[in-house]
């Protein structure tokens, strides 16, 4: 939202991290962020330019095709919470979704991957 985005979902299925999450944007004034408890079943016929995921390897590769149905053509998926290891699976659920690697990080043993919707 700081950054532009015209409105922002945030999700998160701990209790406290949604909480923590809805006390931040109030404590920030911030209009545009909708604050939601749950998983990826929320983003069901909602379209989005761009994800974010900080996940663990085992959600992330659950929830791709849903991430990937929920980004527009050309959409941006970036995704984090695995450790490099896990890139060659991840990456091959991706690409049986319609997305391709675009890019990536390490950083210790975690790793950050950046996707685009073909």
């Amino acid at each position: 939202s700081m950054q532009g985005a015209a409105s922002v979902i945030a999700i998160d299925f701990d209790e406290s991290a949604y909480r923590n999450s809805v006390e931040n944007v109030s404590n920030n004034s911030i209009k545009n962020v909708d604050v939601y408890k749950g998983d990826v079943s929320i983003l069901h016929e909602k379209v989005f330019n761009t994800i974010l995921a900080n996940i663990n390897k085992n959600v992330l590769l659950s929830d791709l095709k849903n991430y990937s149905n929920a980004l527009v053509s050309k959409g941006d998926i970036l995704i984090s919470g695995f450790f490099e290891s896990d890139i060659e699976e991840i990456k091959a659920e991706a690409i049986r979704h319609g997305l391709k690697i675009e890019g990536s990080k390490v950083k210790g043993k975690w790793m950050m991957a950046h996707f685009i919707k073909c």
